[in-house]
């Protein structure tokens, strides 16, 4: 049983499991249809979360006129709804229901990266359904280990999401844990993909890296787990399929980013996180409704 900090995270965490119990029995179209109505509320009604995609995409998308900018302002929340729908959906559903929903973009080319002893560090963002692409690769058959916040959301739904996380067999490990980049160097010792997410400093040790044409602040973490273990940095993505296909979704896997470590690791950290923060900017103006870094990077 769950302790909860307050009635209404109860309540919160209630209208999670109902939802889940629901969300089984409602066709997908309808729950798309459903999401997007509600991701159109959420977009007209919250003034504060509007106002705020609508600053980071005038930077994404200069160039575009005010009424392109509220379209992709609304399709934002009704893809981050659809993607909340589809997560909820993975307790019930098999390994191969969640395969057979998805067209494969470079995925073979982890088999290559993977060592029986050196695993490979595959870097993301909040781009797309990155939840439920971490759960794809499990249930592809990789053995992958995430990396999860629980003081943001708190322990209540760090637990209660890491059911889901873990449903395909991925493994999750807490971000606040004080030997965390210990566990981690321990999986990628043992051949596994260690997932992280690269485009939000949340333990607030991040490095300054230029991206979009300003200054942001990006998680060191993953270019310091990859120079101290000699792991390679791999770029994945799972984003929405815009094309009409029973394939809903695309899983990326990019090429290793290529980077050869100087003698100052201060400075090797800052430019292999700059190359990491290159590759989720290319991958962000290629899907700019899709990036759901709330707040962004960068200080308006």
């Amino acid at each position: 049983m769950f302790e909860y900090k307050s009635f209404l995270d109860f309540l919160k965490a209630m209208s999670i499991n109902i939802l889940a119990l629901i969300i089984r029995y409602v066709p997908r179209f309808l729950s798309d249809w459903l999401c997007s109505f509600f991701g159109f509320l959420a977009f007209v009604l919250l003034k504060g979360r509007r106002r705020g995609i609508l600053e980071t995409l005038m930077v994404i998308k200069p160039e575009s006129t005010k009424y392109s900018l509220i379209k992709c302002g609304f399709k934002t929340l009704a893809n981050y709804s659809r993607n909340f729908a589809d997560f909820l959906r993975l307790r019930y559903m098999s390994a191969q229901e969640l395969v057979n929903l998805v067209e494969l973009d470079g995925v073979e080319r982890i088999s290559g990266f993977l060592k029986p002893d050196r695993g490979v560090i595959a870097i993301t963002a909040h781009i797309g359904n990155w939840e439920v692409g971490s759960n794809f690769l499990a249930a592809f058959g990789f053995p992958i280990v995430g990396v999860a916040e629980s003081a943001g959301p708190g322990e209540t739904f760090y637990k209660l999401f890491k059911r889901y996380r873990e449903h395909f067999g991925m493994k999750v490990v807490s971000l606040e844990h004080p030997s965390v980049v210990f566990k981690l160097r321990k999986f990628l010792k043992k051949g596994y993909l260690v997932g992280l997410i690269g485009d939000r400093d949340i333990s607030g040790t991040g490095i300054e890296v230029e991206f979009f044409g300003r200054k942001a602040v990006f998680p060191q973490g993953p270019a310091f787990l990859s120079l101290v273990t000699g792991c390679p940095i791999m770029p994945a993505f799972f984003v929405r399929n815009h094309k009409e296909s029973r394939k809903k979704y695309i899983s990326q896997v990019e090429n290793i980013i290529e980077f050869k470590k100087g003698k100052n690791r201060r400075e090797d950290i800052r430019e292999l996180t700059q190359l990491i923060a290159q590759t989720i900017e290319r991958k962000v103006k290629s899907y700019p409704d899709q990036w759901f870094s709330f707040p962004p990077p960068w200080k308006f």
